[in-house]
């Protein structure tokens, strides 16, 4: 099982809907079709601390076409939204926060595994409420 990262380089201001999309691929690179996707969940977590917490509800909650999720049918890419209160600042002390997003998933009927992850920076606003 190979983990794949992407970090998104452009700062999310805090309390913004994002826009999530990443490419699901198997061992040889190639992109999964949903017929082959069995499940993916995600978890979020502040990457910022030692016990890393949790962000909102997102501990291996189900994101394979809900809860804001939607996969491609022959490219292999995941479309997910974030709410805005997943993006807000755990520690309003901070400047930045880096939040986590760790997919797990499973094709060809679970016999295979894979993640991705994605790391945000946010941003915090000071005034925004």
């Amino acid at each position: 099982m190979a983990v794949r990262e992407l970090i998104l380089t452009e700062e999310v201001p805090e309390k913004t809907t994002v826009r999530y999309r990443g490419t699901f691929v198997d061992e040889d690179g190639s992109p999964i079709p949903s017929a082959n996707m069995t499940t993916i969940t995600l978890t979020m977590y502040l990457k910022d601390t030692a016990g890393n917490t949790p962000i909102g509800t997102w501990t291996d909650q189900s994101v394979l076409d809900e809860n804001g999720g939607t996969f491609g049918a022959t490219d292999g890419i995941l479309t997910l939204y974030i709410d805005p209160a997943d993006t807000a600042m755990v520690d309003q002390a901070r400047s930045r926060e880096r939040h986590q997003l760790d997919f797990a998933f499973t094709y060809n009927g679970g016999a295979r595994t894979g993640r991705n992850t994605a790391l945000l920076i946010v941003k915090n606003y000071g005034s925004v409420t």
